[in-house]
Protein backbone atom coordinates (compact mmCIF):
# COMPACT_ATOMS: atom_id res chain seq x y z
CA UNK A 1 0.00 0.00 0.00
CA UNK A 2 1.28 3.42 -0.92
CA UNK A 3 1.84 5.71 1.86
CA UNK A 4 0.13 9.72 1.24
CA UNK A 5 3.94 10.74 0.89
CA UNK A 6 4.53 8.35 -2.29
CA UNK A 7 1.07 9.52 -3.34
CA UNK A 8 1.97 12.75 -4.36
CA UNK A 9 3.41 14.24 -7.27
CA UNK A 10 6.26 16.02 -7.58
CA UNK A 11 5.87 17.66 -11.17
CA UNK A 12 4.34 20.82 -9.45
CA UNK A 13 3.48 22.08 -6.52
CA UNK A 14 1.10 25.52 -5.45
CA UNK A 15 2.54 27.73 -2.93
CA UNK A 16 -0.25 29.18 -0.77
CA UNK A 17 -0.63 32.96 0.60
CA UNK A 18 0.29 31.76 3.94
CA UNK A 19 3.40 29.93 2.56
CA UNK A 20 2.27 26.68 3.05
CA UNK A 21 2.99 24.37 -0.11
CA UNK A 22 0.29 21.81 -1.37
CA UNK A 23 0.87 18.97 -3.71
CA UNK A 24 -1.55 17.17 -6.44
CA UNK A 25 -2.37 13.79 -4.47
CA UNK A 26 -3.82 10.86 -5.97
CA UNK A 27 -7.26 9.08 -4.53
CA UNK A 28 -8.48 6.20 -4.96
CA UNK A 29 -11.21 5.30 -7.45
CA UNK A 30 -14.69 3.70 -6.54
CA UNK A 31 -14.97 1.62 -9.50
CA UNK A 32 -11.54 -0.15 -9.49
CA UNK A 33 -8.62 0.39 -6.85
CA UNK A 34 -6.38 2.28 -9.09
CA UNK A 35 -4.67 5.44 -7.68
CA UNK A 36 -5.45 8.64 -10.07
CA UNK A 37 -5.69 12.25 -9.74
CA UNK A 38 -9.24 14.10 -9.84
CA UNK A 39 -9.42 17.10 -11.73
CA UNK A 40 -12.38 19.66 -12.13
CA UNK A 41 -12.91 22.17 -14.91
CA UNK A 42 -16.17 24.00 -13.47
CA UNK A 43 -16.30 26.63 -10.79
CA UNK A 44 -18.25 26.90 -7.65
CA UNK A 45 -21.54 28.81 -8.04
CA UNK A 46 -25.12 29.03 -7.97
CA UNK A 47 -25.55 28.25 -11.50
CA UNK A 48 -22.42 26.14 -12.53
CA UNK A 49 -22.05 22.83 -12.43
CA UNK A 50 -18.40 21.23 -11.18
CA UNK A 51 -17.70 17.95 -13.46
CA UNK A 52 -14.51 16.32 -12.48
CA UNK A 53 -12.34 13.69 -14.16
CA UNK A 54 -9.92 10.81 -13.04
CA UNK A 55 -7.15 10.95 -14.72
CA UNK A 56 -2.99 10.26 -15.00
CA UNK A 57 -0.08 11.95 -13.76
CA UNK A 58 0.31 13.04 -17.51
CA UNK A 59 -3.27 14.26 -18.05
CA UNK A 60 -3.22 16.24 -14.73
CA UNK A 61 0.00 18.20 -14.67
CA UNK A 62 -0.98 19.19 -18.61
CA UNK A 63 -4.75 19.87 -17.94
CA UNK A 64 -3.61 21.99 -14.84
CA UNK A 65 -1.00 23.89 -16.05
CA UNK A 66 -2.16 24.54 -19.65
CA UNK A 67 -5.75 24.44 -19.69
CA UNK A 68 -6.84 25.95 -16.09
CA UNK A 69 -8.17 22.74 -14.51
CA UNK A 70 -7.94 22.60 -10.64
CA UNK A 71 -6.72 19.64 -9.03
CA UNK A 72 -7.29 18.25 -5.21
CA UNK A 73 -3.54 18.61 -3.61
CA UNK A 74 -2.53 18.06 -0.16
CA UNK A 75 0.12 19.45 2.17
CA UNK A 76 2.94 17.18 3.33
CA UNK A 77 1.86 17.07 6.67
CA UNK A 78 -2.19 16.37 5.87
CA UNK A 79 -2.88 19.37 7.63
CA UNK A 80 -4.36 21.95 4.21
CA UNK A 81 -5.79 19.55 1.56
CA UNK A 82 -8.62 21.05 -1.31
CA UNK A 83 -8.88 21.58 -4.94
CA UNK A 84 -6.26 24.21 -6.27
CA UNK A 85 -6.16 25.95 -9.25
CA UNK A 86 -3.34 27.91 -11.09
CA UNK A 87 -4.08 31.36 -10.91
CA UNK A 88 -1.19 33.73 -13.09
CA UNK A 89 -0.23 37.13 -11.35
CA UNK A 90 -1.63 39.95 -13.36
CA UNK A 91 0.22 43.10 -13.88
Amino acid sequence: MATELNRCSDRFSFVLADGTEVFPVQVNGQDNAAPHYRISCGRRGAHVLISSEDVSEYTMWHKVVYQGYAVRCKSKDGAVCGMYRHQPKRG
